[in-house]
């Protein structure tokens, strides 16, 4: 479950539309920054030191900030580094085991990692624990007081006028109530939704159901491919937010794309083009 009563608590519906909003990346600018913390703490977790630790600083970023990958939970994004960086001759840790865990869990976050270690004692699932808090307890410490993007305030304020609003993401469930609350947006948003309650696929499909909201009234915002593939699986639509032009994002949805979603013209030819732009921006997955 998650850590407080504004993500589990049944909220009852209030509109016939739904918005689901991604966090980071998306509303704040701070995937790089929380991403150098994973990267330090990765190297330091796992021993890494010279030229290894440049190879490995170098694919943490591009798997997490520059490809398809973007995004991505931080787990499944701790094998696609290790397994890149493992065919280019670094050596790393097996990962069997998370390997296991992360395809058969459904809700990929500290506290069940913490109960499989209970279970299952192993020094591979000890140093990605440890690896997990660090990060965790180094963002605590460093990232605050990044503001939301240009235009997300009246954007936000406009959508729960006519929608409920919830976010969905792989943050931390106590990360997201403490970066919405410090910047005042949490009264836009019915609930928050962090890595402990499960894919972004299973929260918009849990709401859609709970809500009765058809999916040509739910409209998923988001900076990732992964963001897109959640919005896909649920027949939902997509407003993406394009890395480097976020406040141009953000414009476009409040100028235009919110009135064309309330007034059912977004599908089509106004998707697409969006669409078409934001698969330009990140790269395939290979690393150049």
């Amino acid at each position: 479950m998650c850590g407080s009563s504004i993500h589990h608590q049944h909220i009852p519906k209030r509109h016939d539309f739904l918005v689901c909003i991604d966090s980071d990346g998306t509303v704040f600018d701070t995937m790089a920054a929380k991403h150098r913390c994973f990267r330090g703490c990765l190297l330091r977790c796992f021993g890494f030191h010279g030229r290894d630790a440049e190879r490995v600083a170098e694919v943490w970023d591009h798997v997490n900030l520059h490809s398809v990958h973007r995004g991505e939970n931080r787990f499944r994004s701790l094998l696609l580094v290790f397994d890149t960086l493992r065919e280019r001759g670094v050596a790393v840790p097996d990962m069997s085991r998370l390997r296991t865990w992360t395809a058969r869990e459904p809700h990929l976050g500290n506290p069940a990692l913490q109960a499989f270690l209970e279970a299952e004692p192993s020094e591979e699932m000890s140093m990605v624990y440890r690896w997990s808090r660090e990060s965790d307890e180094a963002i605590a410490a460093t990232v605050h007081g990044v503001p939301p993007f240009p235009h997300v305030r009246e954007t936000l304020a406009r959508a729960s006028a006519e929608a409920d609003v919830m976010v969905v993401s792989h943050t931390p469930c106590a990360a997201l109530e403490r970066e919405w609350t410090e910047h005042g947006l949490l009264p836009f948003t019915m609930r928050l939704g962090g890595q402990e309650c499960g894919s972004k696929t299973d929260q918009i499909r849990r709401a859609a159901s709970s809500g009765n909201y058809p999916p040509e009234r739910i409209l998923m915002i988001g900076d990732s491919h992964g963001d897109l593939t959640a919005a896909k699986k649920n027949l939902a639509l997509f407003c993406p937010v394009i890395p480097g032009g976020e406040a141009e994002s953000w414009r476009e949805l409040a100028d235009e794309g919110l009135a064309r979603f309330f007034g059912g013209s977004f599908a089509g030819e106004y998707q697409e083009r969006l669409l078409n732009v934001f698969q330009s921006t990140l790269q395939d997955g290979a690393f150049l």
